[in-house]
């Protein structure tokens, strides 16, 4: 069962294969009044050749919850497929795929969208990762989780929780407990679990969100930015609207170094 406990990372090609994008947690948990979903916003960009996955650099604004109609779309950290941030080729679904399935279908159907809109490594780098659906279907709550190239699928209904890993957020009495009050306690249990892990790929402001049967509700650091590629990304980098902090001077210039075998137009 992966309802309960969900240990994944995410990790996506910039472009090629030497830039990789490794993200970091979520939690998503029924209140009383609706669905609470909890992300951070570090993106961590590490060198695909290397086999420790040293970060060079991260960024902590990252979007990783995607709200859109009336379901919730999040994912254990943010990547791309292809060349397109992963919230972009969402919304590409949404535009697109008419009219939409009903929730419990959503995961596959977004995973065949993607299948046959993109080249196979970038579907398979997509697919090793686990996806997170939520919203109402027939009156009810409900999240649903999967991993498509394992194909491992679960739900949680009515009542319930699903982690990255075993943290402190209580998941026996979440449904007790109102959506604001479940957006703290995951805040609370996100960071301590970075702190306690010492795990570096988990940070940035923590987003929450609430759902209900009429709509959804950012709690607290609604995303400000949404960028379509990861060009546009490097655009505002190089434009300074974009901080990167780099863990040393070393990995900025073997970053900007790996960005011009990708992007040899905005780094020469």
């Amino acid at each position: 069962m992966i309802a309960q406990i969900l240990l994944w990372t995410w990790q996506a090609a910039v472009c090629q294969t030497h830039i990789g994008m490794h993200g970091s947690f979520f939690i998503a948990a029924i209140g009383s009044d609706g669905i609470m979903v909890a992300t951070d916003s570090r993106v961590s960009f590490f060198d695909w050749r290397d086999p420790k996955r040293e970060i060079l650099g991260y960024f902590d604004d990252m979007q990783k919850t995607v709200p859109i109609g009336k379901y919730v779309f999040a994912s254990n950290g943010q990547g791309l497929v292809g060349s397109k941030l992963v919230p972009s080729v969402l919304s590409d679904f949404f535009l697109k795929v008419k009219p939409l399935p009903q929730l419990n279908l959503l995961l596959f159907v977004v995973t065949k969208f993607i299948k046959d809109n993109t080249d196979q490594r970038s579907y398979q780098i997509f697919a090793s990762n686990i996806l997170i659906a939520a919203g109402y279907e027939d009156g009810m709550p409900a999240i649903y989780a999967l991993k498509p190239i394992e194909n491992r699928f679960d739900s949680v209904v009515q009542f319930g929780c699903f982690e990255a890993d075993n943290t402190v957020f209580d998941q026996r009495n979440s449904w007790r407990l109102p959506c604001k009050q479940l957006g703290q306690m995951a805040e609370t249990a996100i960071l301590q679990y970075a702190k306690d892990k010492k795990n570096k790929y988990i940070g940035g402001p923590i987003r929450t969100i609430q759902i209900t049967p009429d709509r959804t509700i950012w709690l607290k650091n609604a995303p400000k930015s949404f960028w379509k590629t990861d060009k546009d990304f490097l655009l505002d980098y190089k434009a300074g609207k974009v901080k990167i902090t780099f863990t040393s001077p070393q990995n900025k210039e073997r970053w900007q170094k790996l960005m011009a075998l990708d992007h040899p137009d905005l780094f020469k």
